[in-house]
């Protein structure tokens, strides 16, 4: 049987081994600390990939004030054409459900999750780049990878994100529980 680390292991080698024509996203689920993070980070080195980390927590919905998706994934474009596993660290803080966020909360939250998954649906993403303009950063060769803790929840199913609110497009293969 499989380690959920051989298990991100095997996911981020056919995503290699395919030269990215395969980019099976997926979600690490794990409380936090528990070293999603570190063992993404340490697996993509050796598989000599491109690592970039994303704050989900930080993220604001474009036009609004903050730190958008678009400046977030900015690092792309010196990736070039380099295979890159982006880690969105986090990501439980995009789904409100049960938590006491108003619902401005809600429609910016939504709205982040809405930009992933217009990101994950191409090839390219706009990008803030110079003097305050976006540019096109080539996607085509980005891994996603989800984390959070989702509540602590010991044992999380594939419903239970689907009820955290986890739309169906993020799940890719399948979580990773850590």
């Amino acid at each position: 049987m499989q380690t959920e680390i051989e298990k991100i292991q095997r996911i981020i080698n056919i995503f290699k081994t395919s030269k990215a024509t395969i980019r099976p996203h997926f979600i690490v689920v794990g409380a936090s600390g528990a070293g999603k993070s570190y063992t993404v980070q340490q697996l993509t080195a050796q598989a000599n990939l491109n690592y970039l980390e994303v704050n989900a927590a930080q993220l604001t919905k474009e036009g609004t004030s903050g730190n958008s998706l678009s400046k977030a994934l900015t690092p792309l474009l010196t990736c070039g054409n380099k295979m890159t596993v982006c880690f969105v660290d986090e990501f439980d803080k995009l789904f409100i459900s049960g938590n006491s966020n108003s619902q401005l909360a809600h429609e910016t939250t939504n709205g982040v999750q809405n930009e992933f998954l217009k990101v994950l649906e191409s090839n390219i993403a706009s990008v803030y780049g110079d003097y305050g303009k976006y540019v096109n950063a080539s996607v085509d060769n980005v891994l996603f990878v989800f984390a959070g803790a989702f509540n602590g929840e010991q044992s999380i199913s594939l419903d239970l994100l689907r009820d955290f609110g986890v739309k169906t497009e993020f799940l890719g293969p399948g979580r990773v529980s850590l």
